[in-house]
């Protein structure tokens, strides 16, 4: 067989035996348990003064946080729920750096600076505080916290 053949041979064979192998994608099984908090979220529910600890639990989940709440007589409780509504993401000028080349026409070393660039990732999350007066909504109050990090930084 003639040396270039050859050569020619073992360049397409393993080519042509890749492309008729194809390649395909694993499926990934979605997790059953975020399915159900997404779809808790997704249910229309609308929290009212009287709704009990166990509606709440039902539609909501359990909440993030609990802390006991006492003003005057009256002991209660502040359950927490928080929840991401939007996130984005950029690069934003974190500082810059001194570079230099050489200049063939003026044979000088030139230097300038050059913008140093990192991912900052916003996150909005919608914070709902709920109080709890003998196991039943009493009052509630809802709002927005902004979370930004950049390269894992939170700032």
């Amino acid at each position: 067989m003639n040396p270039t053949i050859r050569q020619i041979t073992a360049v397409l064979l393993p080519l042509l035996l890749l492309g008729v192998t194809g390649c395909e994608s694993t499926k990934v099984a979605p997790d059953p348990t975020a399915n159900q908090d997404i779809n808790r979220l997704q249910t229309a529910f609308t929290v009212q003064r009287g709704t009990s600890a166990a509606d709440l639990i039902q539609h909501l989940g359990e909440p993030q946080r609990r802390y006991p709440f006492k003003k005057h007589d009256v002991e209660a409780e502040v359950w927490v729920y928080e929840r991401v509504v939007a996130t984005d993401s950029e690069l934003v000028i974190m500082g810059s750096q001194t570079q230099s080349y050489w200049d063939r026409n003026t044979e000088e070393l030139i230097e300038y600076e050059e913008p140093v660039y990192e991912h900052q990732v916003s996150t909005t999350v919608e914070v709902t505080e709920i109080l709890l007066v003998d196991d039943a909504v009493s009052a509630w109050k809802r709002r927005a916290k902004d979370e930004n990090s950049v390269a894992g930084k939170t700032r």
